[in-house]
């Protein structure tokens, strides 16, 4: 069997910091990021799916504002809204994760203007 390769993922913590970033996604790595366990949000842009922290909503975890904005953007959680660190893949086979792709940087690219706190590089 084939060892899963590090990838390019993108994070978005509470503070509206947007990175990209080539990681290897183990599920350490992933909950060291999103402080705690990890719960998947699927198709949070087309051809993407984000992991958010399972409890954050229990542990009152801040608002993430741009996470949210780009959910509702593509029409994904209408009633609901992200909280806490969120890391975005690209499209996977299980069990491995997918790199993300240009859609979800002009995805990015639709919402910033609304958001002024937010750079994309």
């Amino acid at each position: 069997m084939t060892e899963q390769q590090e990838v390019m993922c993108c994070k978005i913590t509470t503070d509206n910091v947007v990175t990209f970033e080539l990681i290897l996604p183990t599920v350490q790595v992933l909950n060291e990021f999103v402080h705690g366990y990890i719960e998947m949000v699927p198709t949070i842009v087309p051809g993407h799916h984000a992991y958010i922290n399972e409890e954050g909503k229990l542990k009152k975890l801040s608002l993430n504002r741009f996470a949210t904005a780009l959910a509702h953007n593509n029409r994904r959680l209408m009633d609901d809204h992200i909280v806490g660190n969120c890391i975005i893949f690209g499209s996977h086979a299980a069990p491995f994760e997918g790199p993300v792709t240009e859609a979800l940087l002009e995805a990015m690219r639709v919402i910033t203007d609304g958001l002024d706190d937010v750079r994309l590089p």
